[in-house]
């Protein structure tokens, strides 16, 4: 029987750790890429944590100090003593081939984990108990994982920054002149006026309590971008495909509300005008995932297949906190956590805005007042503060029975009249923007009659996180 041994490459793993105890040089291009783990050979891993130990600390690195600092942990021994860690030394010439020895050997460890992963899979596999839909789950997790931490993005000298932004420069100048805007279109006016539209690369929260209108507004996005050829994913994990499309259409023509369409409380007529008029939503550039299981992986991976074949503009989530954990981590503070820096990466990755649902703790029912939200009622995770580059809070006075809004300049009468809080803007100013609420429709528009907007400046006291 021929037993196969594991991806490996020793003589390139002696030669690494020889050179980077024998020219600082070599040391110092190459610490980021230095991981005991990537070691296939027991008494390589402890060497190369001791070296990585006293670099982090500021000590020399050497045959002597790699040495003492194995014998002060009782792991000399283990390396092969102190003969072993000299001849690694003694083998080597030079460190000018250590960056491309060391991709080598990075390669062999990912093969390694490759046939780890699929060993753990078909062992799974042949277990009667494991759940398929599981299964699936953690190969997704744990292939992810073993890339996350495989590659990573090397370092950007500013020249090279410096051309990426002045194209960037260029190409927003001549939108400019166009009259298009930067980002993505919100679909209100004075949203775009103040944020420039959603941005790439941003994860924006748009927080409420419940009955305000959030995925209402979100699908007043979703179809205002979507009409103008933006690609939209818009993933829901409370309401299906079809509930979307009764919305998206009693928004879009303003003939019924859902509840007639749905029950079928229309007549022939009606019927049919509604189905000429949807003829014009097979243009739009809206794709829906109705996932209620949805995690971050499949969210990832769904986006990335998205790009992939049609490309993508903008992910709205509806809504964070039904989203799973595919950790399973029984802290849901922690678990909300992971989902929303899980998000911040996706924008990134993806250079989209990732626009997130998220429901408000009772406290806004509790205050009193006025009921308005503030940053601290973010439900369950001040994550969400911290990894959200925007937070827009959605507030309808009318719904407290609050009949009258204060403003600087005027009083507003808030039957049909809706706020949106931006509270965070971490690359541009804060600030509230009014708003029409159409309740029948679930549907949000410009406010009706030109009224005074604050003056948005950066605030000195600021909820800006630069």
């Amino acid at each position: 029987m021929n037993v196969k041994l594991p991806p490996q490459a020793i003589e390139l793993e002696e030669a690494v750790l020889g050179a980077v105890m024998l020219e600082k040089s070599a040391l110092v291009e190459n610490i980021s890429s230095l991981i005991p783990h990537y070691f296939y050979k027991d008494s390589h891993q402890m060497i190369c944590q001791a070296i990585v130990d006293l670099y982090a600390e500021g000590s020399p690195v050497d045959l002597l100090t790699v040495t003492a600092r194995l014998r002060k942990k009782n792991e000399l021994e283990k390396a092969g003593g102190a003969f072993a860690v000299t001849e690694l030394t003694e083998s080597v010439s030079s460190g000018s081939n250590t960056a491309y020895h060391l991709t080598l050997i990075k390669e062999k460890y990912l093969l390694r984990e490759m046939i780890s992963l699929g060993s753990d899979l078909q062992q799974k596999g042949y277990d009667d108990s494991t759940d398929c839909f599981e299964l699936i789950d953690h190969a997704q997790v744990s292939l992810m994982n073993v890339v996350q931490g495989f590659v990573r993005k090397g370092l950007i000298p500013i020249k090279s920054s410096v051309t990426s932004v002045i194209e960037d420069m260029a190409q927003n100048m001549a939108k400019n002149e166009r009259n298009e805007m930067t980002g993505v279109t919100t679909g209100i006016q004075d949203i775009d006026s103040l944020t420039g539209g959603w941005q790439s690369g941003d994860l924006i929260i748009l927080a409420a309590r419940p009955a305000m209108g959030k995925t209402g507004l979100a699908l007043t996005m979703a179809r205002s971008a979507a009409k103008q050829n933006q690609k939209v994913l818009f993933c829901s994990l409370e309401m299906t495909h079809k509930q979307l499309t009764y919305r998206v259409i009693a928004q879009e023509f303003k003939q019924m509300d859902v509840t007639k369409m749905q029950r079928g409380e229309i007549n022939q007529a009606e019927f049919n005008s509604l189905c000429l008029k949807a003829d014009e939503l097979h243009n739009f550039s809206l794709t829906y995932d109705d996932d209620a299981g949805l995690n971050i992986i499949q969210l990832r991976a769904k986006a990335n297949q998205m790009k992939a074949q049609s490309g993508i503009d903008l992910i709205i989530v509806d809504y964070l906190q039904l989203m799973s954990d595919s950790t399973k981590e029984s802290n849901r503070e922690q678990e909300i956590s992971r989902i929303s820096r899980g998000l911040k990466v996706l924008a990134k990755d993806l250079d989209v805005p990732v626009i997130a649902l998220s429901q408000l703790s009772r406290a806004v029912e509790t205050r009193g007042g006025g009921h308005r939200p503030k940053l601290s009622d973010l439900r369950e995770s001040g994550s969400l503060e911290q990894d959200a580059d925007m937070v827009m809070f959605l507030y309808r006075p009318e719904y407290y029975g609050i009949k009258e809004y204060e403003t600087d300049d005027e009083i507003i009468l808030t039957k049909g009249f809706a706020v949106a809080d931006i509270a965070k803007h971490r690359n541009g100013p804060i600030g509230e923007v009014y708003m029409k609420f159409d309740h029948e429709f679930t549907s949000f528009g410009n406010w009706k009659t030109p009224i005074p907007q604050p003056d948005y400046k950066f605030p000195e006291t600021t909820h800006h996180d630069f």
